[in-house]
């Protein structure tokens, strides 16, 4: 009955807001006969009041079967880093918060969505992506679920790599890039994430498709990134993934530092154009 359903939607914070729309939609089922035009119009209304004040029940970041199941906040420009050690109540805490960076845009979406957590010890929070230098972890967790206020999606992963923030450690790469000039600065991107990825993801890539990117501290050096992007999966598009395809990247490109320590030397580097005139990039797809 209606009573238990709403019981079971509200133990949850990730039904919370479903919770909502369900006592919406049975009142309103209860007062009018003919209730879609009423409905869609107060859901709406409803929504835009509650992602002002409660906007953790809007953002969720979630990878099936792994810790990683969290509402995503974002601060004001004025403070960047304001969730970096605060919860979603805004109370100081030592895990922080999964947050967007300031300055994405949701209901007009960046072409990459860049979202930070920190890795704690026991896992939680975005410490599960470490994980994924190993082969059969990304087998068994090749999509991510990224649920907005504008829809849910499933994001099929492309890179996963590791990276540096110090210039003593090399030259440093801007994966925080939120939008790009044209066409081709973003194929160049995708180029540069995909060369540096621990795993070759058996995920094809356009010039219109759109990206998530996470990003967590690791520490192979002082102050080194743990970063996995994904796609979003297209209209229509099947959201499995054929990782029985997915190998390990023999030669992924590091930071100079990274080879300082642990020695090896960087594969060859040609960019987007020359490699795909030579027939080398089995990834791109011309829409």
């Amino acid at each position: 009955n209606y009573i238990t359903i709403l019981i079971i939607a509200k133990k949850d914070l990730y039904m919370k807001r479903n919770f909502i729309y369900l006592t919406i939609f049975i009142l309103i089922i209860l007062v009018f006969k003919n209730y879609s035009i009423v409905l869609n119009s107060t859901i709406n209304a409803v929504n835009i009041w509650l992602y002002k004040v409660f906007p953790y029940l809007f953002i969720m970041i979630i990878i099936n079967d792994t810790l990683i199941n969290y509402p995503v906040l974002q601060s004001e420009d004025t403070d960047s880093t304001y969730y970096l050690y605060r919860n979603y109540k805004k109370n100081s805490s030592g895990f922080g918060s999964i947050f967007l960076d300031s300055l994405c845009d949701i209901d007009e979406p960046s072409k990459n969505l860049i979202l930070y957590g920190h890795n704690m010890r026991d896992g939680s929070m975005f410490g599960n992506l470490l994980k994924y230098d190993k082969l059969d972890f990304y087998k068994e967790h090749p999509t991510i679920i990224f649920d907005t206020t504008a829809e849910q999606a499933d994001w099929k992963i492309i890179s996963i790599f590791k990276t540096n923030t110090l210039e003593s450690q090399g030259e440093i790469f801007n994966y925080l890039k939120i939008d790009f000039a044209n066409d081709e600065d973003f194929l160049d991107f995708i180029y540069d994430v995909k060369i540096r990825s621990l795993i070759e993801t058996p995920v094809d890539i356009s010039k219109n498709d759109s990206l998530i990117t996470l990003s967590t501290c690791s520490y192979e050096l002082d102050d080194f990134r743990t970063v996995v992007v994904a796609r979003k999966v297209r209209e229509g598009e099947n959201p499995g993934v054929a990782v029985q395809n997915a190998v390990l990247n023999e030669n992924p490109l590091m930071p100079k530092g990274y080879y300082t320590r642990y020695g090896g030397e960087p594969p060859e580097v040609n960019g987007f154009e020359k490699d795909l005139a030579d027939g080398k990039l089995n990834w791109y797809i011309d829409p």
